[in-house]
């Protein structure tokens, strides 16, 4: 019989030990599920109405969108979306777009559009719902590595040296593209795109002198506010930590934590130095960071204490870094793992294959593993669903996935070599 593990959100509930099941998980698209012909058309006007009440939800919605969902870095996305218990394949592709293009950032999205920017220069706009591209704008020498922000449904983009602004109702018009913000000579916006109240946050850094510079510009005006320069010996983290309106940097071995309301700042040493594979987040009170030993340290912002403490949680390699309530996930190597916050082992998952973090809401996990995704239910553990990516001009499994994000009753997956697919939970891959 199978196990129900709960993920428990109060501190004070004691978690008993369960009994760990195997998961097996298909990646072959084309089973079949037998229904009568009666049933399918019933099932099919259900749905069909509840898609309208979906999408007329969404475009009256305002929408915001970060780099790993939120400017705390948790990868959270406030989605009911839930995974289709009892059946054998409950996900569907709704849609595929090839736009051979290269990717190097994250999806965003607003109310109407799925938003993607690509390394060669170019900036699409593909109708959330039908997958069409409803526009396209290149931008001469500009290079799209990091990820922008949506801000109450307007889109704000980055390349190397520029913000550009698109208004949500200019889609598609020449007039869609305004350039508001370009660095000085020498720098480079470094970071993400963050957003603190309604400013826009960022790094730019000149690698040639060491300078950094956090700049914050308001979003309506594209005024800039207040800049904060310091000086980098070795390394600086591309990831900003927004905390109410404590903004956290870190670069070699110290953070920087600096207050945009009195523009005070203070130093937060560290007792190694950072780099590339050093992750940060900010969940419940506390800023998580992991060392190079792959060992996750937290500090408690509401105390007066500096220092970091060790939460107990260490694996061989972290990839990636998930959370919301009291719950922490880590991607590992060989799998992923679910602790408490404070360090408690709840669950763990163990694969031959490397599991990336992507996205996580109350209901699903989903994890990378080169060109597949896999869905996780967090209501039981041992039910998954997996898909595969394969190219279009090779039987050759080829996609390498770079984002995901999980919004209403969809999830959205991009390939970095330009594929888009979106998936829904609405059980129409049924054949009679």
């Amino acid at each position: 019989m199978s196990e129900k593990i709960e993920i428990s959100f109060d501190d004070e509930e004691s978690i008993s030990k369960k009994k760990k099941e195997k998961i097996e998980i298909d990646f072959d698209e084309n089973k079949e599920i037998e229904i009568d012909k009666h049933t399918l058309e019933k099932e099919s006007e259900l749905i069909a109405n509840n898609k309208k009440d979906i999408n007329k939800e969404i475009l009256n919605s305002t929408v915001d969108s970060f780099f790993h969902g939120n400017p705390a870095l948790t990868c959270y996305y406030d989605s009911g979306l839930k995974f289709p218990e009892g059946i054998e394949k409950g996900f569907r592709r709704r849609y595929s777009v090839e736009l051979k293009d290269t990717f190097l950032n994250s999806i965003l999205e607003n109310n109407k559009f799925i938003v993607l920017t690509s390394s060669s220069g170019s900036v699409y706009f593909v109708d959330r719902f039908s997958g069409e591209i409803q526009g396209k704008y290149f931008f001469e020498n500009a290079i799209f590595e990091k990820t922008g922000l949506v801000f109450k449904n307007t889109i704000y983009v980055n390349s190397l040296s520029s913000i550009y602004k698109f208004a949500n109702d200019l889609i598609g018009s020449d007039a869609a593209g305004q350039e508001i913000y370009r660095t000085s000579s020498n720098y480079y916006i470094w970071s993400n795109l963050s957003l603190c109240k309604e400013n826009i946050v960022f790094i730019e850094y000149d690698a040639l002198s060491k300078k950094a510079n956090l700049k914050v510009i308001d979003s309506e005006s594209s005024i800039n506010i207040f800049d904060f320069q310091f000086e980098v010996n070795e390394f600086i983290s591309e990831q900003i930590i927004i905390a109410g309106s404590l903004v956290f940097i870190a670069y070699d071995n110290k953070l920087i934590k600096i207050n945009l309301e009195d523009h005070t700042s203070n130093y937060i040493p560290l007792f190694f130095k950072m780099n590339n594979d050093c992750r940060i987040f900010y969940l419940k009170n506390n800023l998580y960071i992991t060392n190079p030993k792959n060992e996750l340290y937290y500090v408690d912002l509401k105390s007066n204490s500096i220092d970091f403490k060790y939460t107990g949680i260490k694996s061989n390699y972290i990839n990636s870094l998930a959370g919301f309530k009291d719950n922490i996930f880590i991607g590992t190597v060989y799998g992923w793992k679910l602790y408490k916050s404070h360090g408690m082992l709840l669950y763990s998952y163990d694969d031959v294959d490397e599991n990336k973090i992507e996205a996580v809401s109350k209901n699903l996990l989903i994890i990378s593993k080169t060109n597949k995704i896999v869905c996780h239910n967090l209501n039981k553990f041992q039910e998954a669903e997996g898909f595969a990516l394969k190219s279009q001009d090779s039987d050759v499994d080829s996609e390498v996935i770079e984002s995901v994000i999980i919004s209403f009753n969809d999830f959205f997956v991009l390939a970095k070599n330009g594929k888009l697919e979106a998936f829904t939970n609405d059980k129409l891959n049924i054949h009679i």
